[in-house]
């Protein structure tokens, strides 16, 4: 435009009208080319944010090959890091093409080409104007003086204004030509300036790991290959022990043959004593004057055979239609078993024979040596884990689980992406801490995942009254983090930290209040004596009922919103009420998945318990008033200060806390309790089991519950009665059903020689009462026969096991 006279753009001549054209055209294809280039960079960006994502999630799933890499964590650590680190330049450089390219580049096109297009359209309906006026003139008669007048004043100020439009409408153009230059490339060189920081920090990164990754960490590498060929060269020459083998088993055999007892282990056949007499291989072994056996897979723990090897004898069997078999005989049982070849039969026969002979010489001191180093016996045999269980319910939205309080982040690290669960604690972890509360064992935590795993009912219940808050109010109680030794785990904390953390939390109880000093520190400190009683409140979620904060004494009092008398206010004050602090019973339920706490008992009304005299105040004790009064938080706090789960109460029918759990008919209760490792098979004075009470109370939920525990049906109380018996005597044909099934399962298809699974029908019937026992009609105190119906369909079901 430069080269355009002002004359020419005053007169309108073609040749302004041809370099308006041109520069128009240059225009519109400058704006095609930027959309184009916006296109693409908005493509990049998109493309490059997925790329991180993918990248992000990556790194992340790296960290769950840890456990597989024991030796090279620090290794793997490191690789992650690194990755994750990249991945942070990268998204900081798309945030930068952002920020120039596509906001610079698209406020050119929005803002400049867009007023000169707009300033076209003015300039043009100003020449059209021109050119009519020029028109109109043209056309005047010369007789008529006075329009001709009209015709040129109209003309002198049409042209006058498509002058000064003309002028202006070149300078936007002008201005815009000379403005793209500096725009444009200021934008690209901020573009390739973001790119060159990029590169350099992922040099510098480089360089920061070059000499443990690229040369130490290379040569780790290149020396674990050369083990691996040496050994791939070892393995193939493995077969050549075959033929061997048996040469030194039969040497092996001569020179135990010396010694006093002969160790033996092996696999063995052995026939069930159900009615189709099937034979299954087992794996079996001698320990500790026992007789054990277990599955080749698929089972962690071994199954008893004979608990005391010097009550048995050994004999052949000559009479069975297969060959090499012996019987083991036992004063309450036979079993018949079948060895693979003559030796191996010659060698059990005598093996067991000395192993009964030095027990009874020994007065059972058959001790250690007797079993191989592989195998070992858990003495909490009779826990399993959640995910064991057979009964299934539906899957559940996991972020619902995140709304209890304190559930947000990882109860031990902080993190907040906790994705698992400790559903015997009820808290909420992320997989790293997750990784650790499993080295702990399943008798300190039992960990499942919130978004693969499928939770039954009263789990969910369990987990919905406890939660991170309330837990590790009772856990952290006393930390310091500036007094103590212990350094709290976060986020990206190392593994050591982390394991020493949860290790001293949950393991040792290093940060547990004990009792005494909750004496007076779970008190207002205006009470003065110290209380000579102390009790628990039932731990009641209503969201009709409100919380009264007391400002002299910060202790929290919850009414009833039509009920706030003195004398309740006056009775909280004056004992130890335990668990006041551990969680805000007025608030509604953090989600809801399941009733509120209120349907958690069929005992009475009263929100209190009775009080106790101080000198009762102990772990054991506090456990068992909780469980009556169905309160978790304060469940749980006695356990950290090491209550015993199986104490009995010589005052109430020696009662266990399980057995008062059923009596309050509390489901979250009794499975808060059994998860934790209480006996199952408890037996109070009358001998009574905790599925005796349930189903003297006609409770179907909770005694489904304890026979999918495994809870025994056949233990009589002192006058002689089977739990079926008070079945019949209530008329509980739902009860009835399901004890039947359970004995009829056990003796024809449901021992621990059956296929894994159990019978299909079964297993159908007992989903059936997994949905029956946890609907609340079924959970009630008196029988309204409307357990009729769904009896006669389980009924039909046990006729379908009958005919097979």
């Amino acid at each position: 435009m430069a080269c355009i006279d002002f004359k020419e753009v005053l007169a309108d001549s073609p040749s302004f009208r041809f370099k308006l054209e041109q520069e128009e055209e240059s225009i519109e294809s400058l704006e095609q080319k930027l959309d184009k280039i916006l296109k693409y960079a908005t493509s990049s960006c998109d493309s490059g944010r997925t790329f991180i994502v993918n990248q992000s999630a990556f790194a992340t799933s790296l960290w769950e090959l840890q456990k597989h890499f024991p030796d090279d964590k620090d290794a793997l650590t490191k690789i992650i890091h690194c990755l994750q680190e990249m991945n942070k330049f990268h998204n900081i450089l798309l945030e930068q093409c952002s920020k120039t390219v596509l906001k610079n580049i698209s406020n050119f096109i929005k803002k400049d080409i867009r007023e000169v297009k707009d300033y076209k359209q003015i300039f043009m309906k100003v020449s059209e104007n021109f050119d009519g006026a020029l028109n109109k003139n043209s056309q005047v008669n010369k007789s008529r003086p006075q329009e001709i007048v009209e015709a040129e004043n109209y003309v002198c100020s049409t042209k006058s204004q498509f002058q000064h439009s003309a002028l202006d409408y070149v300078n936007y153009i002008t201005l815009l030509q000379r403005k793209k230059r500096p725009e444009i490339l200021s934008t690209l060189l901020s573009y390739v300036s973001a790119c060159s920081t990029y590169f350099h920090q992922g040099s510098d990164l480089c360089q920061d790991y070059d000499t443990y990754l690229f040369k130490e960490l290379d040569e780790e590498v290149n020396s674990m290959r050369a083990d691996y060929a040496v050994l791939e060269k070892e393995m193939q020459k493995r077969h050549n022990y075959v033929n061997g083998y048996s040469k030194e088993e039969k040497n092996k055999d001569g020179d135990d043959s010396k010694g006093a007892v002969k160790q033996m282990e092996g696999y063995l056949f052995k026939r069930t004593s159900n009615a189709f007499k099937t034979w299954n291989r087992r794996w079996f072994y001698m320990k500790d004057n026992k007789l054990y056996y277990r599955k080749r897979s698929g089972e962690e723990l071994p199954t008893v055979m004979e608990d005391d090897l010097k009550l048995c004898a050994v004999r052949p069997l000559f009479d069975a239609d297969r060959r090499f078999c012996f019987e083991v005989i036992s004063p309450t049982k036979n079993h018949i078993l079948q060895a693979d070849t003559e030796t191996h039969y010659q060698d059990w026969i005598q093996a067991l024979q000395s192993a009964i002979g030095n027990a009874i010489q020994n007065n059972s001191r058959y001790s250690q040596h007797m079993c191989a180093s592989t195998s070992s016996i858990s003495s909490s045999s009779s826990a399993t884990t959640p995910s064991s269980s057979k009964t299934k319910e539906k899957r559940i939205n996991w972020k619902q689980m995140l709304l209890i309080p304190g559930n947000m982040r990882c109860a031990d690290c902080g993190n907040n992406d906790p994705k698992w669960a400790s559903i015997n604690l009820g808290i909420t972890l992320c997989i790293a801490c997750s990784g650790v509360h499993r080295s702990l064992g399943v008798h300190y935590s039992k960990v499942r995942s919130l978004t693969l795993d499928v939770w039954e009912p009263e789990i969910l219940r369990v987990m919905t009254e406890l939660g991170n808050e309330v837990v590790n109010k009772i856990y952290e109680a006393t930390y310091d983090e500036i007094l103590s030794d212990i350094e709290r785990a976060t986020e990206n904390c190392d593994d050591e930290v982390r394991k020493k953390w949860i290790y001293a939390k949950y393991v040792d109880r290093k940060f547990v209040l004990p009792l005494t000093e909750q004496k007076t520190e779970l008190l207002p400190p205006n009470l003065l004596p110290s209380p000579s009683k102390w009790s628990v409140k039932k731990n009641r979620r209503r969201t009709s009922r409100r919380s009264t904060h007391n400002n002299n004494n910060d202790t929290k009092i919850t009414t009833k919103e039509h009920d706030n008398s003195e004398d309740e206010k006056e009775i909280n004050e004056g004992i130890l009420m335990l668990g006041d602090k551990l969680l805000d019973t007025s608030m509604p339920v953090a989600c809801n998945l399941f009733s509120n706490s209120d349907q958690e008992s069929t005992s009475g009304e009263e929100d209190v318990l009775d009080e106790e005299d101080i000198d009762k105040l102990n772990p054991n004790y506090v456990l068992y008033k909780a469980s009556i009064a169905h309160n978790l938080p304060v469940m749980c706090q006695a356990m950290s200060l090491g209550a015993d789960k199986n104490w009995i109460n010589p005052e109430i029918f020696e009662r266990t806390p399980l057995h008062q759990a059923v009596i309050v008919g509390s489901l979250m209760t009794c499975e808060f309790l059994i998860m934790n490792g209480a006996n199952i098979n408890c037996v109070d004075r009358r001998n009574y089991t905790p599925l005796h009470l349930s189903i003297e109370m006609g409770n179907t939920a909770l005694a489904y519950l304890l026979l999918k525990h495994k809870a025994k049906y056949d233990i009589q109380t002192v006058d002689g009665k089977l739990p079926i018996d008070f079945a019949v005597q209530t008329a509980n044909a739902d009860v009835v059903t399901l004890l039947r099934l359970h004995q009829l399962n056990d003796e024809i298809g449901g021992t621990e020689d059956s296929e894994p699974g159990g019978d299909s029908t079964y297993n159908d019937v007992m989903r059936d009462f997994s949905h029956l026992a946890n609907n609340l009609r079924l959970r009630s105190n008196k029988r309204d026969g409307g357990g009729s119906s769904s009896s006669s369909s389980i009924t039909n079901n046990m006729d379908n096991i009958s005919m097979e």
